[in-house]
Parts: structure tokens; C-alpha cells; sequence
């Protein structure tokens, strides 16, 4: 928490893609722990349109295995919605990301957000 007992989340800046796909096959290959990250829709949007932005980036770097999507059903849902109805943009061009694993079914909802991953 911040001063104002403001919680804080800790981010990593995607701003620098990986030098290349054998950094991301090394932490498979050690069994190190993959983040989980929490994409608003507006990043698959903003993704497909500009695939070297920083969104476009952390698509990149969720397909490539650097991050594990966590989602639930209605963000998944209303990805599916949401990228239906705009041209040039396709659903299956990301559904591939909401893997089961990142399939998050705790207690959410206004105020509740409690993600406990990985080991305690």
C-alpha cells in the first residue's frame, strides 16, 4: 500500500521484447514460475491494430509464454463480443491465449480481486 493505503500492484515493463524465443523456453524448461497478467479488452483491441506497441507486445509476449493470461468467463466473453464486431480483428486470433490454466475461479467483483499464484 501506498501512503494513501492505496493498494499497489507490482508491474514489469514489456517495453523491451525478449532478444529472443530461447529465454522464454528457458523458464519452461526450469519449471520457474510464470507470471499471470490481467488484460483489459482494449489490449487485444489495441493489439491487433498496432502488433509493435506495447500492447501488441504483451499479446506477443503471453502467446510466447513470458506470461500466463489469467481471465475469467466474462472477460473472456466479452473479448469474444468485443472483437467480433470490429473489422479486421478476429476472435480466434486470440482465443488460443485463455487457456485453461489462467482460468481464474476464485472470488472476484467490485472490490474482491484476491489471485493467490503460483506456490505460498
Amino acid at each position: 500500500m501506498d501512503g494513501n493505503g492505496t493498494k499497489v500492484m507490482e508491474t514489469e515493463s514489456v517495453h523491451e521484447p525478449a532478444e529472443d524465443a530461447s529465454d522464454v523456453r528457458l523458464s519452461r524448461d526450469t519449471g520457474a514460475a510464470m507470471k499471470g497478467v490481467i488484460l483489459d479488452t482494449n489490449v487485444f483491441v489495441a493489439a491487433g491494430f498496432r502488433p509493435q506497441s506495447a500492447s501488441g507486445r504483451l499479446v506477443a509476449a503471453i502467446r510466447n509464454g513470458r506470461y500466463r493470461l489469467i481471465w475469467t468467463e466474462a472477460t473472456q466473453r466479452e473479448g469474444e463480443v468485443v472483437l467480433s464486431r470490429i473489422p479486421r480483428l478476429h476472435w480466434k486470433d486470440v482465443s488460443d491465449l485463455f487457456a485453461d490454466a489462467g482460468a481464474f475461479t476464485g472470488r472476484h467483483g467490485a472490490g474482491h480481486l484476491c489471485i493467490h499464484y503460483g506456490s505460498q
